[in-house]
């Protein structure tokens, strides 16, 4: 192992170099899988706007839903789709987001179905 020296007022202290990473022969990391984001058609996007609607009327009953949402990569483009079903707590206009009684927060940007029992059928 190789070690340098740092001058300075106190004696001469010893720090190992680097280690450097060793690589296994036929090692090869598995990639990860992202999505694209897909954009809603005008239908889609006018239902999904009346069931935040319909959420938001009911949210004193703290009502149940399944919401699924895009999820961006953060090292690389794409993402994933994640759909949670819990109670929704709050909706913060001024944040754009979802609130879940959990504590996870989904922005509405984000949002591509809301399912659950306070919908009607389509």
């Amino acid at each position: 192992m190789t070690k340098k020296e740092i001058s300075g007022p106190f004696p001469a202290i010893a720090v190992p170099a680097p280690l450097k990473r060793k690589r296994r022969p036929g090692f090869r990391e598995t990639p990860r899988l992202t999505a694209e984001r897909r954009k809603l058609d005008p239908q889609e996007a006018e239902e999904l706007e009346r069931r935040l609607a319909d959420l938001a009327a009911r949210l004193k009953d703290r009502p149940e839903a399944t919401i699924g949402y895009f999820v961006p990569d953060g090292r690389k483009t794409g993402g994933a789709y994640v759909t949670v079903t819990g109670r929704v707590r709050h909706i913060s206009v001024p944040e754009k987001t979802l609130v879940m009684e959990d504590g996870t927060e989904i922005p509405m940007e984000d949002v591509v179905s809301i399912t659950g029992g306070i919908f009607s059928p389509i």
